[in-house]
């Protein structure tokens, strides 16, 4: 017989933990945990008497902080700001609040800019760009020293853009303050298995995508001039497909809040409250 461990979660919001009240309201927690990009929560609220439309969520820069794992086993952090919140007032039944928070790259999304680039490898354009930020970074060198490249968009869709038109494949993401514009680590092999209906249960749901999205490929090309035998070489691009990770949910109807266990994120331990 297997048994569904149960699904564990804390949020934190301007710095204070919400109250048990406020944790009751909570229909939904989805997490999507990207390889390049943006993490991403999405939080379903039912608030009949408006009390979290009362509190400091609509604040510019709102911090949110969300614990998410299994109940005394092991968690993960995510780190961010409250970027949108869908509020539905319905003339009958319920309202519903739907707040869509995302990691430190929600900095990074907010204004377009415009500019260009002279003489510089992608990778120093991204070390620049999370300077500007006050980030640490982690950048791998790409190759070419590009004579142009224009910007028309936000800094982060910028990056992954300029991610995307590396011949090797780059993904770009903020974790703990530090920006990553690295080549895409090479799969090894797993460190643990995870069951699906089976042994500990420790996946409640799991909804994987393979999106077929293309990369660039170096390929050489010549051509021969028939009258003095010369070879001209160069280098052309051809397209590959390669697959995106999916997102994960955390099924509230699994979530239990312990009453006397919980996870202390400063210390990395459950203790005893």
């Amino acid at each position: 017989m297997s048994i569904m461990a149960s699904a564990y979660y804390q949020i934190i919001i301007n710095g204070r933990e919400i109250d048990d009240k406020r944790y009751s309201m909570i229909q939904s927690l989805k997490v999507e945990d990207t390889d390049s990009g943006s993490d991403l929560v999405t939080i379903v609220v039912d608030d009949p008497d408006l009390e979290f439309l009362q509190d400091a969520i609509f604040v510019q820069d709102a911090t949110i902080k969300v614990i998410h794992g299994l109940y005394r086993g092991k968690v993960s952090t995510f780190d961010g700001y409250i970027s949108v919140i869908d509020v539905s007032l319905p003339s009958s039944g319920t309202p519903q609040l739907t707040i869509h928070c995302m990691d430190y790259t929600h900095i990074m999304n907010r204004v377009k800019r415009k500019r260009t680039w002279t003489k510089m490898r992608r990778s120093d354009i991204a070390k620049e760009i999370f300077k500007a930020y006050g980030l640490k970074y982690k950048v791998d060198k790409t190759d070419s020293v590009e004579d142009s490249v224009s910007q028309n968009d936000t800094d982060i869709k910028f990056l992954i853009s300029l991610a995307g038109e590396e011949y090797e494949e780059y993904i770009v993401y903020v974790e703990n303050r530090t920006g990553y514009f690295v080549k895409r680590p090479s799969l090894s092999k797993p460190s643990k298995s995870l069951g699906y209906r089976c042994d500990n249960g420790e996946i409640g749901q799991f909804n994987p995508r393979i999106n077929k999205q293309t990369k660039r490929r170096e390929v050489g090309k010549s051509d021969v001039n028939l009258k003095d035998k010369r070879v001209d070489r160069s280098v052309t691009n051809d397209t590959v497909s390669r697959p995106q990770s999916g997102q994960s949910y955390i099924p509230t109807e699994k979530i239990e809040k312990p009453q006397s266990w919980v996870y202390d994120d400063k210390n990395n331990k459950w203790t005893l409250k």
